[in-house]
């Protein structure tokens, strides 16, 4: 696992607190071998252990990504993009298979038509909104010129990754959680989420099996897309919200932002809801409504013993849970002490 510290034993608690922080069991920690090095550094950061590292390791797994919404993509491309190519390099001096982590959010709005299956291709990158989305795009393409030069490289683009399955556990500053968090702390939602495409929520556990899984049961060099088919529709999140205690009345989306912007100039509720602002300016977070057809993989996850799970509320609840326990959202007025 390559970590990005001063020691190994810095590196280890480094991993000891991520674990900890999403209630993951460390038992086991001691057996991952822990290598000191930076995606953003010239080879790696690795130093003479370079070239025994590109000889020796079997194949590489490649989810780590600078994950912010706001920044341009100047900002994010030294990590999601060059941090990509020196692991192309890394991979090429073996020919060591690539397991690329990419998102369904690759497919632009305004390139995008038809029905979107695992061999298309993302087109014209120029309707993707944040830098973020654009250095993924990058990302994807480099992974896929890659394949064609002959390099083992499997594409997995991933929908909505929501908590854990059993914990709820899930990152404070996701996109998903803080439209939800916001609605709660608000008491309000805009009306046109309603029609909204439906959120094509799976767990994150469950998401980095079914990776595993696709990597070591099926051939090299496909495209997967992994999401959930059919998702939960945004009047069944908003009555998880409500069901959960938290009152929610519908208000324009101006009325909405309005009060977003409020509240995000005094947010003290963990990682705070100011994140949420600029990028629910117009146009920024235009995902398009694509229809994804991604039959290949459904089928493939039967095979690998990793069928889709039935959409589930309870993966809503939980993340609630998660969050209150650690305070990161009030709990509602009625359980106030």
């Amino acid at each position: 696992c390559l970590v990005r510290a001063g020691s190994v034993e810095d590196a280890r608690d480094r991993l000891r607190r991520a674990f900890a922080t999403f209630a993951l069991d460390t038992s086991r920690l001691d057996e991952v071998k822990v290598v000191l090095g930076d995606l953003s550094a010239p080879r790696l950061g690795l130093g003479a252990e370079y070239e025994e590292l590109a000889r020796s390791v079997s194949e590489v797994y490649h989810a780590a990504a600078h994950i912010n919404f706001v920044m341009p993509y100047q900002t994010v491309k030294h990590v999601n993009v060059d941090g990509l190519r020196r692991l192309l390099d890394l991979c090429g001096a073996n020919g060591t298979p690539l397991r690329l982590i990419s998102t369904l959010g690759v497919f632009p709005p305004d390139s995008t038509s038809g029905p979107v299956d695992e061999d298309t291709v993302p087109g014209d990158p120029a309707s993707l909104g944040i830098g973020y989305s654009q250095s993924k795009w990058v990302a994807d393409h480099l992974g896929l010129r890659a394949r064609e030069l002959g390099l083992p490289v499997t594409v997995h683009r991933i929908g909505r990754i929501g908590g854990h399955s059993l914990t709820g556990a899930c990152r404070h500053d996701d996109f998903f959680w803080l439209q939800m968090k916001s609605f709660a702390v608000l008491g309000c939602y805009p009306e046109d989420i309603l029609d909204a495409q439906p959120v094509d929520l799976l767990p994150v556990d469950y998401v980095a099996r079914s990776v595993v899984r696709l990597s070591t049961g099926k051939p090299d060099n496909e495209n997967w897309h992994i999401h959930h088919p059919k998702g939960l529709a945004w009047p069944t999140v908003l009555e998880t919200i409500r069901a959960e205690g938290y009152a929610l009345k519908p208000v324009p989306r101006s009325v909405w932002t309005a009060a977003l912007e409020r509240q995000a100039e005094t947010d003290r509720q963990g990682e705070g809801l100011g994140s949420l602002v600029p990028l629910m300016r117009e146009g920024v977070m235009r995902l398009g409504r694509h229809s994804f057809e991604s039959g290949k993989t459904i089928q493939a996850l039967a095979d690998v013993g990793c069928p889709l799970p039935a959409e589930d509320t309870g993966w809503l609840h939980r993340m609630f849970a998660y969050f209150r326990a650690l305070g990161a959202v009030p709990p509602p007025a009625g359980r106030r002490g």
